[in-house]
């Protein structure tokens, strides 16, 4: 048996997605493990739709087994994004697991390369160098490493720098599992133009906010395309941010300088700054744009304000996830999970999660429902069932 696994948001699942688990099962993998965000995912915002719907999805387009990146991880830097999703995918080191990940340059070597670069101590003091004149730490690692003879242009791109960072954590990890790269096809990862038959997910989202799901139908799969006309017809598609505005607007006012401090991924300086800009913010937008800097990019900026909104301590974020939670399967799934079980406790309902996670992860879906078109109220979290395909 041949493992592949994917960390994924699958947001919404579209034709490139299908096109590469149909890649992996021509290299002769017959198990797909995905390892996928919930409800809310990395860019800081809310999922196109809940994570039981992209789960059938995901299923119902050749995956086998879907279990969650918990919340901490799944809305994180490509550091942490990566630190967790590898920590999961090493529970299936026994089931022959290779982690594939996209690709703009497919150059696993030179990212090899850079990976390796990144643990010298010269380039570790380089990059704090171009942190205290003022870099940003993206800008920072590229000169770094371009200065000790790596492919900087390699960290100039979406899944080439998380590849890195995968590639970097598996490393960490002992090497339990083994890495693989697939090319990204057609179009680029926030093209505003779609491709033939495949589009940026961002355009899909966007569109599908403006003008319904129509617009998306020759982008995803047919099999995918009629459980999304099943979440739009029950209100729970398309979820939208700007419900939130408001509520997350208020929360920010309500923080001091030191709740600031307790936030993910917080470095000297940008407490003060989320908290001087809450003061006079009236949207988010407007507090976003108000707080970027060339060190403080937007991406990181709305990552933190959603962090503060949702109660995501930094503390939480520097563990490894306790726990795998399982999220839906098919019959070739099972023999997958009693394999994982091994090296990490197997869940399927919150109830047996750590406290912490599961407090997190609840109050995220409570405030998620209120982004969809018909919201509902508490304790979904606690409701949620298992998928299974035959």
């Amino acid at each position: 048996m041949k493992t592949a696994i994917i960390i994924a948001e699958y947001n919404p699942f579209h034709n490139g997605h299908a096109y590469q688990l149909d890649a992996i099962r021509t290299l002769g993998y017959d198990r797909i493990v995905s390892i996928m965000s919930g409800n809310f995912v990395q860019r800081g915002s809310p999922a196109i739709t809940d994570k039981a719907f992209r789960t059938q999805a995901a299923l119902s387009c050749g995956v086998d087994l879907v279990v969650e990146l918990p919340l901490p991880y799944a809305m994180a830097t490509a550091d942490r994004f990566a630190f967790g999703g590898v920590s999961l995918a090493n529970a299936f080191a026994d089931a022959n697991a290779t982690l594939f990940f996209g690709s703009e340059s497919n150059k696993i070597t030179d990212l090899k390369k850079i990976v390796s670069l990144l643990r010298s101590a010269s380039v570790d003091a380089e990059i704090k160098e171009h942190l205290i004149s003022g870099k940003s730490y993206a800008q920072a690692r590229q000169l770094a490493i371009l200065h000790a003879g790596g492919n900087a242009r390699l960290l100039q791109t979406p899944n080439d720098i998380l590849a890195v960072e995968y590639l970097k954590h598996i490393s960490l990890s002992g090497n339990k599992i083994s890495a693989s790269s697939l090319p990204r096809t057609e179009v680029d990862h926030h093209a505003v133009i779609p491709g033939n038959s495949c589009s940026s997910a961002s355009w899909l989202r966007s569109h599908c906010l403006e003008q319904g799901l129509l617009p998306l139908r020759p982008y995803i799969p047919e099999a995918a395309y009629r459980i999304y006309l099943d979440a739009f017809s029950c209100g729970a598609m398309p979820c939208s941010m700007q419900k939130l505005d408001t509520a997350v607007i208020a929360r920010l006012r309500s923080m001091s300088m030191a709740d600031f401090s307790m936030l993910p991924d917080m470095s000297e300086g940008l407490p003060n700054r989320l908290y001087n800009t809450a003061r006079t913010a009236v949207t988010l937008d407007d507090f976003i744009s108000t707080a970027t800097t060339n060190r403080y990019p937007s991406s990181r900026i709305r990552r933190a304000a959603m962090s503060a909104f949702l109660g995501i301590p930094a503390a939480l974020c520097r563990k490894e996830p306790p726990y795998l939670r399982l999220l839906g399967m098919n019959k070739n799934g099972v023999q997958l999970l009693n394999l994982a079980s091994r090296h990490i406790p197997v869940i399927s309902s919150l109830t047996a999660a750590d406290p912490d996670y599961a407090a997190l992860e609840a109050r995220g879906t409570d405030l998620f429902e209120l982004c969809k078109p018909q919201p509902s109220g508490c304790g979904a979290e606690y409701r949620r069932k298992i998928i299974k395909l035959s």
